[in-house]
């Protein structure tokens, strides 16, 4: 995609970005701007607006509170809110579940738990991914579906 076609409201993950590259360009905003640079913030307003706060956060300090007590906000993310609940169903082992949900398929990591599954499953796949335009959701639907 070419520089000048990105615009303030593109998403990183929208035109291509995946995690891995996140943690790079973290990585690169802190040996630039010569402060840490957070990924989280990044991931979280994944605008380039979105990045352009996050850097400005980090200059000012806003995210050294939350790094410093980082395990702390960590375990307050693994619990679920109240209103999300079982629906009484067991846990199962893979090769006897029927359907797996896939998140994140199209990120590096997902597309290696993909092929996984692809391999160790007979299980229907579904895989929850983000598309920007009508055409690259059917193409989706298509390839995710060869046989419908």
């Amino acid at each position: 995609m070419p520089v000048g076609a990105i615009k303030d409201d593109h998403g990183f993950f929208d035109i291509g970005g995946h995690s891995l590259v996140l943690a790079v360009l973290a990585n690169r905003f802190s040996k630039e701007f010569g402060f840490p640079v957070p990924l989280a913030p990044l991931a979280g307003n994944p605008t380039l607006q979105g990045h352009m706060e996050a850097i400005r956060d980090a200059r000012d300090g806003h995210t050294a509170s939350v790094q410093a007590d980082l395990p702390a906000v960590l375990r307050t993310d693994i619990v679920l809110d109240e209103d999300i609940k079982s629906n009484g169903t067991a846990m199962r082992q893979l090769s006897e579940a029927k359907t797996v949900l896939l998140t994140g398929a199209t990120g590096y990591l997902g597309a290696f738990l993909l092929k996984s599954l692809f391999e160790n499953t007979s299980a229907t796949i579904v895989c929850l991914v983000r598309f920007t335009d009508p055409v690259s959701n059917f193409l989706c639907q298509v390839w995710a579906c060869p046989d419908q």
